[in-house]
């Protein structure tokens, strides 16, 4: 899993848990429920390693628009599933949706959304295929609970290398995060994810193949913990974020093929157009590299790179210095 916002991937999670507009977007919009006014986000991403780099990719675009209180819509395009090492497994997957928020009440949200998606295969690019996400979101004082799910389709290949016809569906995954605000400094977050590997399959020249998993060990779970320092001033506010990830797939041996994530980011705001909102600038990595295991995750370095419009009205949510 590739995950789409910077700001989310500097705490090493997909960040569903977290009620901040350029997170809310990529990961759980059904945060957006209660905004007033648009937002507007944008980043790239890219996989370094001892090997070289790969390509700049985008990882998520994407607008919301309140239409009335409690309700809006909106579109992303955003990454899914990826990787770029070794060459052989190198891939790429995006999702383009259509959503539809709606607050129920003051403390619960959620969302919905469909769309079209498509994937890369080494040069290849796949069919389209109708993806499909949803989640909500409840807030309880200072504690933020948020779920997702979602299901990236499945797709086909008329000459995959140049050769076969291949047809494959990616896992569905589900995530649920948890974050809770000590004071408006302080944020701690937690995350638990569940990719659902068993139930995918791929099939060349016809012949389905599905992995030989046995009272559902095929999947992968992954949790993650990270915290979010801020920092304001008369004229900016900055965050930083850190965060893990631990976990891993079980192979069809039974074994976890463990990995953990280390990420770091940092997010600036200028405050000198409080009036008609700001714009937020975000750099984050996330290194798989440094506590690689025989046998895990390829050892590699993601970097992000986003930008994301700031409404006058975020203050209320995510602590920004638009007031």
């Amino acid at each position: 899993m590739i995950y789409s916002s910077p700001e989310a991937a500097s705490l090493a999670s997909e960040g569903v848990g977290i009620k901040e507009k350029q997170i809310s977007l990529a990961a759980n919009p059904s945060y957006l429920a209660y905004s007033k006014t648009p937002v507007v986000i944008g980043s790239l991403y890219m996989h370094g390693s001892g090997n070289g780099n790969g390509a700049v990719r985008p990882s998520n675009l994407g607008f919301y628009i309140p239409i009335q209180n409690r309700f809006g819509i909106g579109a992303r395009f955003r990454s899914v599933y990826g990787s770029e090492f070794p060459y052989s497994e190198r891939n790429t997957s995006y999702q383009t949706q259509i959503l539809g928020t709606y607050a129920l009440s003051d403390s619960f949200s959620f969302f919905a959304g469909i769309g079209p998606s498509f994937t890369y295969r080494a040069r290849e690019q796949s069919s389209w295929s109708w993806s499909i996400a949803s989640g909500f979101q409840y807030t309880y004082q200072k504690f933020s609970v948020g779920f997702s799910f979602q299901r990236p389709g499945e797709f086909s290949y008329k000459r995959y290398r140049g050769v076969d016809p291949l047809k494959e569906k990616l896992p569905d995954s589900y995530s649920l995060g948890l974050s809770y605000t000590l004071n408006q400094n302080f944020m701690f977050y937690s995350e638990l994810r569940r990719i659902l590997w068993e139930r995918s399959w791929f099939s060349i020249n016809d012949n389905v193949n599905r992995p030989d998993f046995e009272r559902g060990i095929g999947a992968e779970w992954k949790g993650s913990a990270g915290a979010v320092l801020t920092l304001e001033n008369e004229t900016s506010l900055w965050k930083f974020r850190t965060g893990i990830e631990m976990g891993g797939k079980y192979d069809e041996n039974g074994k976890n093929n463990r990995s953990t994530g280390l990420g770091l980011g940092l997010t600036y705001i200028p405050g000198n157009e409080t009036e008609h909102g700001s714009i937020s600038y975000s750099f984050s990595m996330l290194d798989y590299s440094l506590l690689a295991k025989k046998g895990g995750r390829f050892p590699e370095t993601l970097f992000y790179f986003g930008i994301s419009y700031i409404p006058p009205d975020t203050i209320s949510q995510d602590n920004s210095i638009v007031k």
